[in-house]
């Protein structure tokens, strides 16, 4: 399962200890929030695709 930032499209994403109060962190952009983009890694994959040409602009 990858967890992704909202903001910058990052999987370096941890949960609060115990995801006790529900909150993720990005560390690479320090979004703070309840809501991260999961996706097992098939959806992953072509999520990295279409990143990867919107960012090319194809």
């Amino acid at each position: 399962m990858h967890r992704v930032c909202p903001q910058c499209k990052s999987d370096n994403v941890i949960g609060d200890f115990l995801m006790i109060s529900g909150s993720w962190t990005c560390l690479d952009c320090d979004y703070r929030g309840s809501f991260v983009l999961e996706m097992d890694d098939p959806d992953y994959a072509e999520f990295l695709r279409e990143e990867e040409e919107h960012n090319r602009g194809v």
